[in-house]
């Protein structure tokens, strides 16, 4: 059927077409958007009744038509029987393969189409061919390389990849480094899918890591590290590790390739892990004693953990002190001896920290004028918590532009620290050092501080003149001392000393002044502060380690504390006695158990075994939630709690045992205290007198241990031995 249509020209007109004047209605974008979805089931492209035949058909079509040249519908016939080959089973492959097998067109046919399977399907038949011996190697590596690209990796799948692990593949170089490699990218596709997937798919590589370094066989750790690196495990980072210089000591055996292929193994690790890689990578980039190429290949491997802009101008700071280090270190080498050149090394990397820490943190000024040069300046903080020292430098950014300022603090002591401040040329041509330290003038604390300075520009010098010029009357109108003094001429000194809890003795050194004043402290400036230095300049402590006693006025001496009794450690001095500390010594373990009593908090503290117990009002609580601070006491020698104060170490211990009233209970003190008749004649008389201080005696009934103590009797220049209980047991009238 035909059909024609005849157009001849009418006329011609140039008037405008008039566009319509109806309103658009909104329609969205017109933006095409792909579906997301996943095609479930291939396209058929043919209708598949039976599988077999169909592709008997088809290979004999491309075997005839392909012979000299590609027959156009080669390509659609090559697709027809990947699908049906998809189709079919396993069996039925077989089948085909054991029919086709001899025949040389039929069979690259069919192995060429086995790969694109896509299925565990055809790895399982690649391997069970080669293992039969019915594929060459030429042909099993062709297969297999296609096969690793084209399989979808699932645990099937991993499980026939093992081949690579067979004793015949080992035999064949070439086709063990295909199958190796290929191993580790089918873990790697497999664990990409599952994020969770176990390291026992990467354990046999691992283990015969293990087994070259042991053995010395570096052939076959290269290859091995490279697997290990395609499958990209978190698990192998530490197999890893201990190859790499830094961190493992089989390093020292390793060339230098082999622990290059150790890290860029990390790099599939570095996507999955950042964290765990980015430490290793930036220590071996940091290390500059190890190999330029060991450190370039960490760069590459730090950068796959997509590093945080801080910890990239981190690196940009290191690369510029190397920059900077490497011109000065040649300029030195060009005028003096390499034994000149080591030691001006040496001192450099004593000077500055960056040279070994990573800066703490960053901060960039940067601007780009019309001429394309960058201008500003980069400031980057360094801190050695070894040394405890800290330091900031500033650096200017501009090419021509040497100029640098260095502040370097130094905890000398926990009294003393000083800083030093130097800047110009590479901060060599200014310095100024200050110095603050905290201690004692004479029985008072007193803190001190010192400006010195080595060489300052001319405009501060100058103003620094008229300002020390300007101090001295000032001073005086102040009511302050003024004295006239031949001072270190580069240098201020201001030292305070607390005199008393709101007075401070505050002196001023200038090169040709001394200042000086006592200032009284307004209680509402700053008086908390002044009074708790001067608290701790002037408390005292009580202390009981073992047997020896330290009294709030460090006397020390050896406390036999009976059993069972409690005695005063300290207590509140006041009439309200806001709180007591008590401490006994238990007779079963000789361990000493302490009672702290806070208004109507009762504290027990007594070891259990090996942990210490703490109880507060009959509950027990964790130990490390009761801080104790011991309180101030009263320096007087030996003060008793009648107030007395005793000569005798023994007769103080005794006088602050709490006494008890009743033998009944063994475990508690079975002591009381008596006064002491003097058991000799006065004058030819009987003495009447009584010792001033009462003694430890036990209970009526009980037995006790004796001790001699020196008392004091009623008349205060009499003294005589009586003999004390330190120890009681009961009797069987007490029982």
């Amino acid at each position: 059927m035909e059909a024609r249509q005849t157009i001849a020209f009418a006329e011609f007109a140039d008037a405008a077409v008039a566009p319509a004047k109806a309103d658009y209605v909104a329609r969205g974008s017109l933006q095409y958007e792909f579906a997301t979805e996943i095609l479930q089931t291939p396209i058929q492209l043919l209708k598949i009744n039976n599988a077999k035949a169909q592709i008997v058909e088809i290979l004999h079509h491309l075997a005839a038509n392909n012979m000299v040249m590609a027959h156009e519908d080669a390509p659609l016939k090559f697709i027809q029987m990947v699908q049906l080959l998809r189709f079919a089973g396993m069996d039925e492959i077989e089948a085909i393969w054991a029919q086709f097998k001899g025949n040389h067109a039929h069979r690259q046919w069919i192995l060429n189409a086995a790969p694109a399977i896509g299925t565990p399907v055809a790895l399982r038949f690649i391997k069970e061919k080669f293992v039969a011996g019915e594929v060459t190697i030429p042909e099993a590596t062709q297969a297999l390389v296609a096969a690793v690209h084209l399989v979808t990796a699932d645990a099937e799948a991993i499980k026939h990849a093992a081949l690579a692990f067979h004793p015949k593949v080992q035999e064949h170089a070439v086709l063990r480094e295909i199958v190796m490699l290929g191993y580790g990218t089918f873990v790697y596709k497999f664990c990409a899918a599952h994020p969770n997937c176990a390291a026992d798919h990467i354990k046999p590589i691992h283990d015969l890591v293990a087994t070259a370094v042991a053995n010395g066989d570096f052939k076959d750790i290269g290859l091995l590290l490279k697997a290990v690196g395609n499958a990209g495990h978190p698990a192998s980072l530490k197999p890893i590790m201990k190859l790499l210089p830094v961190f493992g000591a089989a390093a020292a055996n390793l060339p230098i390739r082999h622990q290059v292929n150790a890290i860029l193994a990390m790099r599939n690790i570095a996507k999955r892990e950042p964290k765990l890689v980015q430490p290793v990578a930036l220590q071996l980039l940091m290390d500059r004693t190890l190999h330029p190429e060991i450190r370039m290949v960490s760069c590459i491997v730090l950068f796959e953990t997509r590093p945080t802009i801080a910890l990239v101008a981190t690196l940009n700071v290191k690369a510029q002190a190397s920059r900077k280090n490497n011109r000065r270190s040649s300029s030195s080498s060009s005028s003096s001896s390499s034994s000149s050149s080591s030691s001006k090394s040496s001192k450099s990397s004593a000077k500055y920290l960056g040279e070994n820490l990573d800066p703490v943190a960053v901060v960039i000024l940067r601007a780009v004028k019309a001429d394309k040069k960058i201008h500003g300046y980069q400031a980057a903080a360094y801190v050695d918590h070894a040394a405890d020292r800290a330091q900031i430098i500033i650096n200017a950014l501009a090419e021509d532009n040497n100029w640098k300022m260095c502040a370097d603090a130094v905890l000398l002591s926990k009294h003393k620290i000083m800083a030093k401040l130097a800047w110009g040329v590479e901060c060599q041509e200014y310095a100024a050092i200050i110095k603050a330290e905290s201690g004692a003038l004479g029985p008072h604390p007193a803190a001190r501080l010192k400006v010195q300075w080595v060489k300052i520009p001319g405009i501060f010098a100058h103003y620094g003149k008229r300002v020390a010029d300007y101090i001295p009357g000032a001073a005086f109108m102040a009511g302050m001392r003024v004295h006239r003094a031949d001072n270190d001429d580069k240098a201020i000194q201001v030292l305070m000393a607390v005199q008393a809890q709101r007075v401070l003795n505050i002196i001023v050194k200038t090169p040709k002044v001394k200042v000086s004043t006592m200032a009284h402290v307004n209680e509402f400036w700053h008086s908390d502060s002044i009074r708790l230095l001067y608290s701790a300049a002037t408390a005292a402590q009580c202390s009981m380690v073992g047997r020896t006693l330290t009294t709030f006025n460090n006397r020390r001496y050896n406390n036999e504390l009976p059993f069972a009794c409690y005695q005063v450690l300290a207590q509140d001095c006041t009439p309200e006695l806001k709180f007591m500390v008590l401490m006994k010594k238990d007779a079963a373990t000789e361990e000493n158990h302490i009672n702290v009593k806070i208004a109507n908090i009762d504290v027990d503290i007594f070891p259990a075994g090996s942990a210490m117990m703490v109880r507060v009002n009959g509950m027990d609580i964790p130990f490390a939630n009761l801080p104790y601070k011991h309180p101030a006491g009263i320096k007087q020698e030996f003060y008793t709690p009648s107030s007395f104060v005793t000569k005798n170490a023994v007769s103080f211990a005794h006088s602050w045992v709490l006494p008890s009233q009743t033998c009944r209970d063994a475990n508690q003190c079975l002591m009381t205290h008596k006064t002491v008749k003097l058991e000799r004649n006065m004058d030819g008389q009987v003495s009447t007198c009584y010792s001033i201080e009462p003694v430890l005696r036990c209970l009526g009934g009980v037995e006790g241990i004796l001790s001699k103590l020196t008392l004091i009797f009623s008349r205060v220049d009499l003294r005589d031995t009586s003999d004390a209980h330190v120890a009681c047991r009961c009797s069987e009238q007490c029982a």
